[in-house]
Order: C-alpha cells, then structure tokens, then sequence
C-alpha cells in the first residue's frame, strides 16, 4: 500500500512506470529466477480538502411587556455558540476554542445595560463594550492555556440585558427590534471570531430578535380594596369578607396586598387596622398617590379608582 499526501484539491492519476530512480527501477516479478513483466492498471486518487473548524454564533429571540404609558421594558437575551459536526468530511471535530470576540448591533428601541459572561472558570481576560445600538466582547478563556471549550452542542456562553428607556411611551401597537451580528462596533472594530489553536475563525450568523408587546395595566392605590380612594377600616373588613365568608371580589386584587409580602392573607386586613387605629405603619408605594407594581400585569388589577 502507497500513501500519498494531498498538496491541493482535485483528482490526480496513479500509475506503474519504469522511469523512477537512478538507476531506474523496472516494475517487475521475479519467477524461478526470472523477471517478468506484470499486466499493470492504472489507477486516480481523489483528494478532498477538509474544512477548517466551523462555528456559528446564535442570538436568541427574546420578548418583554411595557405599559404605553411610560414605554418602560427590561429584556436579558441568551448568547450561545456551536460548532457544525464536519468529523464525515474528514475534519477533527469537536474542536477546543481559546477563545472568541462578538458583536451585535440593535434596533434604537432599545440599547444593551449588561453583558453577564457564562463560562464554567474565569476568564482571564473578558472585556465588553456598550453602545447605544449594539455591544462588543472580546474573551481569552486562559493567557497560558490552562482553559479550553469544545462546542458540541449549542451552549449558552453569556446573555445581554437590554432596556427601552421609556423609548416605547405611547406606542400601543408594539415593536419587533432585530438583533444583528455586526463587525463593524467599537474602535477599532470588533471581529466575530473564534479561536482555535491560535488561529481566529470567521464565525457563522444567527441573528435574534426582541418582541415588545404593548400591555396596559392600570394604577391602584394599596390598600383601597373597595376602590373609593380611602384606605380606612371597610377595607379591611372587605378582605375578612372576601376571604372568608363568600364577599364580593376585589376588582383591583393587587390592592389587597397591603402589606406588600406578595400574598393575600388576613395579615393584610390586620396590617390595615394596625395603621389605621395603632399607629402601624402606613402601606408602602403605591400609596398614598396612584401607581403601579414594577412587572405588573393587567389581571393585576382591571379597574380601581385611579383609572
């Protein structure tokens, strides 16, 4: 058996002559002492190039709500990575990265607060940039080679928090903002590559997306559970009632939580009475004026005085 070694892509032809060497070796077989010349068949080899390592970089699609009345949204994005199984093409696979740098551009409703890394160690260099339409990110897993990823599988490696900043105030319809690879952030520019024995690797694109939807939720005061502006001892005989013997339903349940520690319970109707005959403590925000709850929701509260 020959081996040959491929120095470029294509199909080449293989075959017995009696020109080789110095002297030239004459392609024989020896019998009885005798040479004899052999029938001889030609024959090709093929020889197939074998891609480099490829990566593709995945920004994921995202939702968030906002009430159009202050256009206020907060939305993480996940970031992950994964490497395209070539091992049928003849090319090594998984490989182990040292590292990568990435950047995503972002529609002007919204801009990225926060880039959180996830790795399984710590980096010893990881570096972000944040802009108002987009982010960069340049990460070396270890300086001496200590740290390697292979990316199998897709994997999460860090997610971006992104906010409106009252951008979406008075827009009832909504907004789909693409989230885009960019090469072209930062000064200078910031490359999406991945590293793979020293060498960098343009990173394949998976673009994302963040969906606004439009909620609208209404303000309460806490504590005013009959909804007449007041906070006095009738609503704390309504949540008795409500709770225990068969009385109407709030049509703001929010209210009800007077004591703000997230349930419903007589602690709440007792948390009322204490302020109002016992000089406890009054009910936190939103109280005494209209308000909301950060992550409200319209089941929340449908109707209340305040609107």
């Amino acid at each position: 058996m020959a081996t040959y070694t491929g120095n470029s892509e294509g199909t080449t032809t293989v075959a017995f002559c009696d020109t080789l060497g110095s002297p030239p070796v004459v392609t024989v077989i020896v019998v009885d002492g005798q040479s004899v010349a052999p029938s001889q068949n030609s024959g090709s080899v093929d020889v197939v190039g074998v891609p480099d390592p490829e990566f593709t970089y995945h920004a994921e699609d995202a939702s968030g709500n906002y009430n159009p009345g202050d256009g206020n949204a907060s939305v993480s994005v996940a970031i992950s990575l994964s490497e395209t199984d070539n091992s049928g093409l003849g090319a090594p696979f998984p490989n182990e990265t040292q590292g990568f740098s990435m950047g995503v551009s972002n529609g002007s409703e919204v801009f990225p607060t926060a880039v959180n890394l996830s790795l399984p160690f710590t980096a010893d260099f990881a570096e972000d940039s944040l802009f108002s339409n987009g982010w960069t990110v340049g990460v070396v897993y270890s300086f001496a080679g200590g740290n390697t990823l292979p990316f199998p599988v897709q994997t999460t490696v860090l997610s971006i928090d992104y906010e409106t900043g009252g951008s979406m105030a008075g827009d009832e319809d909504g907004a789909t903002v693409a989230l885009t690879w960019d090469d072209g952030l930062g000064s200078p520019p910031v490359a999406n590559v991945v590293v793979v024995d020293g060498g960098s690797l343009q990173a394949l694109f998976d673009d994302g997306s963040i969906t606004l939807n439009a909620v609208v939720t209404v303000d309460f005061i806490r504590g005013d559970v009959n909804g007449d502006e007041k906070v006095n001892i009738a609503d704390g005989i309504w949540i008795i009632y409500e709770l225990f013997l068969n009385g109407p339903t709030s049509a703001c349940p929010i209210s009800r939580d007077a004591n703000a520690d997230g349930f419903v319970d007589t602690g709440d109707a007792v948390f009322v009475f204490n302020y109002r005959f016992l000089d406890g403590p009054e009910p936190s925000a939103p109280f005494p004026d209209c308000g909301q709850e950060t992550d409200q929701t319209p089941e929340d509260c449908a109707t209340s005085f305040c609107g």
